[in-house]
């Protein structure tokens, strides 16, 4: 049996030349004068190929090449089945294009609004937040969200309120969304090392007229580059809510954002990378200047408080000279990491340099900030390190300042007096903690 060519063209002339050299080879071809007659002989004639004019009447090639690749139809027929088929009318196939054309039309335009999102953007939560919204113009749904890893101890869950619904609706999601983590990550996520944003707070926790759980549910994976990036779930209090060609939407939808969600983390852990410590993975000494700097001018600025730490461990030189440079690592990243669990949310650890940290705490007294560094202090000196011998302690010594109960013109004098405080410290004994005067 001949293989089938449809040719489409508005020009006569290029129709019949290309029909007779084909046919000329074996073919066999059947012809359109414009692309509404293309499918429809797409449909009646099931060609083994297909070539488009570009420029038709009605329809363009473009336009008909979409249509077809978008048809999930197959284009295998038997004999019998092709005799069997009724002739489609022009106004049945012009409904189905419509139908088809709506459908991508819908499609670009949200994929549009996303890639805007994406130039208009640049901080993650906020493309997550926009992504989220819009996915609502999909499907109505009552509670999204998207599942990161931020990095190799914690995940970032960010949770979209689109209709109001029960405290107890948004933690049975949240369940259903890390354990699907273990389908589409590989891994499970531990609840303590996770940090929930939520947008759009229709939460209403005591009215028994909100829902209470979900009763439809989709998870999906965000796949950028062939790699799993995050989870991306949808749950509604309707039944049988997602399904049928609203999933093909929402697919093509997300597989648009997992690539602009995959940027800007990529963009994010560019800049994160060029502010942190590779060892102790607080700031690093360059944006502490930056930090210190801008505190300070904002407590000039609106007369609030500004607590500043200096910290140094105490005897570290013999901790490398004894146990070797690996061992000293370890110490640095085990005393960063108690740091960093002392503080605020609103406060900030930076690596000052060599064995040396700084913290800063915002909006906070001379005595507050002393309380605290004792209470670190406290903390480091009963702590065990992996790398040392259980007996072996290590203590830290700490120079506390905080403006403007401590006079200083500039950050850098502030710096300075908190230095000199350390320095008395240190020769005080260790494992101690001074006021700058």
């Amino acid at each position: 049996m001949a293989q089938k060519i449809l040719i489409a063209d508005d020009s006569p002339t290029i129709v019949e030349m290309l029909k007779y050299a084909l046919s000329s080879e074996g073919y066999e071809v059947v012809t359109a004068c414009d692309g509404v007659e293309a499918i429809e002989m797409v449909y009646k004639e099931y060609p083994d190929l297909i070539l488009l004019d570009i420029l038709m009447p009605k329809m363009n090639g473009y336009q008909v090449c979409r249509l077809i690749k978008g048809d999930k139809t197959g284009n295998v027929q038997s004999n019998k089945s092709l005799s069997k088929m009724e002739t489609v009318s022009l106004d049945s196939i012009l409904s189905r294009v419509n139908d088809l054309l709506d459908k991508r039309l819908f499609q670009t335009t949200i994929m549009n609004v996303i890639n805007r999102i994406a130039q208009t953007e640049d901080k993650c939560e906020d493309i997550l937040r926009e992504i989220l919204n819009v996915l609502t113009r999909v499907v109505n749904y009552h509670v999204g969200m998207i599942l990161l890893k931020e990095n190799e101890e914690s995940s970032h869950l960010t949770v979209y309120v689109n209709q109001a619904v029960n405290e107890t609706y948004i933690n049975a999601m949240v369940e259903k969304t890390k354990n699907d983590a273990i389908t589409h990550l590989g891994y499970s996520i531990d609840k303590t090392n996770i940090r929930i944003t939520t947008f759009n707070q229709a939460v209403n926790h005591s009215s028994k007229d909100v829902p209470h759980k979900p009763k439809s549910y989709l998870s999906l994976p965000l796949v950028a580059h062939k790699a799993v990036i995050g989870i991306i779930s949808l749950s509604s209090s309707d039944d049988n809510m997602f399904g049928g060609e609203m999933n093909d939407t929402l697919t093509v939808v997300i597989n648009e954002s997992s690539i602009v969600i995959n940027n800007v983390m990529l963009h994010e852990e560019i800049k994160r990378l060029a502010i942190t410590d590779g060892l102790t993975k607080c700031y690093n000494h360059r944006h502490f200047q930056e930090i210190i700097a801008n505190e300070f001018n904002r407590c000039k600025r609106y007369k609030s408080l500004c607590a500043l730490l200096i910290i140094d461990i105490d005897h570290f030189k013999n901790v490398n000279d004894t146990y070797g440079h690996m061992a000293g690592d370890a110490v640095l990243r085990e005393v960063s990491a108690c740091l960093k669990k002392s503080i605020r949310d609103v406060d900030f650890a930076a690596r000052y340099g060599g064995e040396e940290f700084a913290l800063i705490f915002p909006a906070t007294n001379l005595i507050g900030a002393f309380q605290t560094a004792d209470r670190i202090r406290q903390s480091i000196a009963d702590m065990t390190f992996s790398e040392l011998p259980p007996e072996k302690q290590i203590t830290i010594s700490i120079g506390v300042s905080s403006y403007p109960e401590i006079l200083a013109q500039t950050q850098y004098e502030l710096i300075d007096r908190t230095d000199q405080a350390l320095y008395r410290a240190k020769h005080g004994g260790r494992n101690k903690v001074e006021l700058a005067v």
